[in-house]
């Protein structure tokens, strides 16, 4: 009796209050544990007619997939009765009520895959594996029991979008987050103004207006969307964007630089390896560059981070010019605030305007048209500056996602997915 019991609760059947406990038999086949049982006999009645007139006329195994206590993959072998009503000669068999779905898999399993695929790291063909089960079923426990509403729009709104070739028809999804409270509030299958415009539209203009603040990349269709969809918020340029901008203006100069020793032979040596070995000591935040000794090959010593960033700034005062400029808005982003952003940026317009260096003199133009949304990202909510660097972490967890998928192609399910895997607590169907 004690086994009986340990197996029952083992096999986490403990649910299933009529199993004739005389039946049971537990087994092991390559490494698959599987139990077997009958229930009490429980139906005298036939279901179509109500007559008491039934007989048994067979008996017939139904497998049944399943999960151990510990979540291992089991099978349940139901031995199930036949049934025959001598008067309306109709045939009915015994049923496991509240324990497996149409799919032949119990709600024990279905709860530890859906479990499974909460993990981004998780593919589907894995899930199948792990419980023993086809991907297919997989695949449609997900779609029957996933399927997510988009969620209010929060008071502050981050859009981006992720490029993720065969995920939707435009190769853009549109992604809207509250960086407050960590949540992806939908996934759009497209970035495009006019497919913006008739999703925002279907929005009513209440739970619009309840928007205070808009964070963006230089995106201009995102821009024109926030302005007219969402007339009482801020919009807010993304600093790690602006700053990803000047970076490759910079680099450009370094690129630049690089190409006019290559064309003198004198200086085809250390200067123009030192520029291309060490080019993001110039786009790197400096400070946060590990203080160790680098070794020159090429010299064979060691020396300074300071070292290598004051050699590489005296081959060119072009260079140097460039590096100063772009460490004066990284001043400027770090310590500026609300009350003296707008001062200060208008100061480095004018310096980026009135450069000699081309390259400069583009980015204080994009500083010029962005003046307004840039001076706004120094907003802070609940101790946070608004900017759009938890759904950048976001889209590192899709872009592992779509990796380990080798590709994520139905873009319903893809949706749900990325929602149910990053949100973490999305409501959920049971299976019938």
């Amino acid at each position: 009796m004690d086994n009986i019991y340990f197996i029952i609760k083992d096999f986490n059947l403990t649910n299933i209050s009529d199993i004739d406990e005389e039946s049971i038999k537990a087994s092991i086949d390559s490494n698959v544990y599987s139990v077997l049982f009958k229930i009490i006999r429980n139906i005298f009645i036939c279901p179509y007619c109500g007559s008491d007139n039934i007989k048994i006329r067979s008996s017939r195994i139904e497998k049944i997939k399943h999960v151990l206590n510990n979540g291992s993959p089991c099978n349940v072998l139901f031995n199930k009765r036949i049934y025959l009503c001598e008067d309306c000669n109709k045939m009915f068999s015994e049923k496991l009520d509240r324990f497996s779905n149409e799919h032949g898999i119990s709600f024990a399993l279905n709860f530890f895959i859906l479990e499974s695929l909460k993990s981004e790291k998780m593919t589907y063909l894995e899930v199948s594996k792990r419980f023993n089960v086809s991907v297919t079923t997989v695949i449609n426990v997900f779609d029957e029991s996933v399927n997510i509403k988009r969620h209010h729009l929060p008071q502050v709104l981050s859009i981006d979008e992720v490029y993720k070739k065969g995920l939707s028809r435009t190769k853009y999804c549109c992604i809207l987050f509250d960086p407050i409270n960590n949540i992806v509030i939908d996934v759009i299958d497209s970035r495009r103004k006019p497919d913006l415009e008739d999703y925002f539209r279907r929005i009513k203009l209440a739970e619009r207006e309840n928007v205070k603040f808009i964070t963006i990349d230089l995106y201009k269709t995102y821009k024109s969307i926030a302005h007219s969809f969402f007339k009482k918020a801020k919009l807010c340029a993304d600093p790690f964007h602006v700053i990803e901008n000047l970076n490759r203006c910079l680099d450009k100069v370094r690129l630049r630089v690089m190409k006019e020793f290559e064309k003198s032979k004198d200086r085809l040596g250390f200067d123009y390896w030192l520029m291309k070995k060490y080019w993001k000591f110039l786009l790197a935040d400096f400070q946060k560059l590990p203080e160790i000794n680098y070794h020159f090959k090429k010299k064979d010593c060691y020396v300074s981070k300071y070292y290598i960033l004051d050699k590489i700034l005296e081959l060119s005062p072009e260079l140097k010019e460039a590096y100063l400029l772009k460490e004066s808005y990284i001043e400027f982003n770090n310590n500026a605030t609300l009350d003296n952003a707008e001062e200060l940026l208008s100061e480095l317009i004018y310096n980026f305007r009135n450069s000699s260096i081309e390259e400069m003199n583009s980015f204080g133009l994009l500083l010029a048209r962005w003046k307004k949304e840039i001076i706004n990202s120094f907003n802070v909510v609940d101790g946070w500056r608004v900017t759009n660097a938890n759904i950048e972490r976001k889209n590192q967890d899709i872009d592992l996602m779509y990796l380990c998928s080798h590709g994520l192609t139905n873009f319903k399910r893809a949706r749900n997915r990325i929602m149910y895997s990053l949100n973490k607590n999305e409501p959920i169907d049971i299976i019938k």
